[in-house]
């Protein structure tokens, strides 16, 4: 009898503190995980609205030229009929890559406080960039349109890649297999006069563009260059390096990334190696008695 008396007790504490207690923020939560709330008290109706056709601001690369002023971008926009406005960025394809849906967009448009943007366009141009572009690197303009209720809708993608920098002097740089076993590489390193330094690193065959597909976003690393500088071993020089911990009977991919007295990559040198098998030739034998 108490045991019951006290859920009573508690239950109409609960219903008397649920009464007294009004909700004064409105939540909306979206698939994405993300929400947006209000303050109730300013909220004045809410209502379902049906906005017809794809919304976006579809965009379209049309040239690049870097000078001493900067960077230079041009670019067509052109808004579908229910897109009344639209935000553009231009990034690194190694991070557009993992822009991959409208959502995601929005979330890093929000994030990067872009601009919002009305007009068409069939010749803009684009200056002003946080950062200046790396020659020989892919990018992405990125647009989002939105619609006449503020919402993000669709993302449109244009895709170019800056030319290379004119090299000073020719660097070039030779690399070749010196030994291996089972476990271990060592390579030698015979650079030209005109390479004012390198980098090196070793990769199971076929997977360093999957390591800089998946760190370069997150490491601020545009190209594969800026990864074998980052992760690589630097040296100047000829000399020979030796890597350990190898897998036996293991194809790998040595990459050789050199640059010029202007820190301008020269092109990627990558010199294919398979460590050795386990064991070896020989006769077993076994004593029976």
């Amino acid at each position: 009898m108490k045991k019951k008396i006290l859920l009573c007790l508690m239950a109409i504490f609960s219903l008397a503190t649920f009464a007294q207690t009004e909700p004064n923020r409105l939540v909306v939560l979206e698939k994405n995980n993300l929400h947006k709330a209000f303050i109730v008290d300013r909220v004045d109706s809410i209502f379902f609205a049906n906005v017809e056709g794809r919304v976006a601001a579809d965009v379209t690369y049309k040239d690049y030229k870097s000078g001493a002023s900067g960077d230079t971008l041009w670019v067509a926009v052109q808004k579908t009929p229910e897109c009344v406005g639209y935000k553009i960025t231009c990034i690194p394809k190694s991070l557009s890559s993992r822009i991959t849906s409208d959502d995601v967009a929005a979330s890093y448009f929000e994030r990067i406080n872009a601009t919002m943007m009305q007009d068409d366009f069939t010749n803009a141009q684009m200056t002003g960039f946080d950062e200046p572009f790396k020659d020989n690197t892919p990018y992405t303009v990125l647009t989002l349109g939105y619609d006449k209720y503020g919402v993000a809708c669709s993302m449109s993608k244009a895709e170019f890649t800056t030319p290379k920098k004119p090299l000073v002097g020719n660097p070039q740089i030779k690399g070749e297999i010196v030994s291996t076993t089972a476990t271990t590489i060592k390579a030698k390193f015979t650079p030209n006069a005109d390479v004012a330094g390198y980098a090196v690193c070793i990769f199971p065959e076929g997977k360093a563009q999957e390591q800089f597909e998946q760190f370069g976003p997150m490491m601020g690393l545009s190209n594969m260059g800026d990864m074998i500088k980052r992760w690589g071993v630097p040296r100047t020089g000829e000399g020979e390096h030796e890597w350990t911990g190898m897998e036996p009977n293991t194809k790998y991919e040595i990459y050789i990334q050199a640059w010029d007295k202007a820190e301008t990559y020269a092109d990627m040198v990558i010199v294919p190696v398979t460590t050795k098998k386990l064991g070896g030739s020989g006769i077993a034998k076994v004593d029976i008695e």
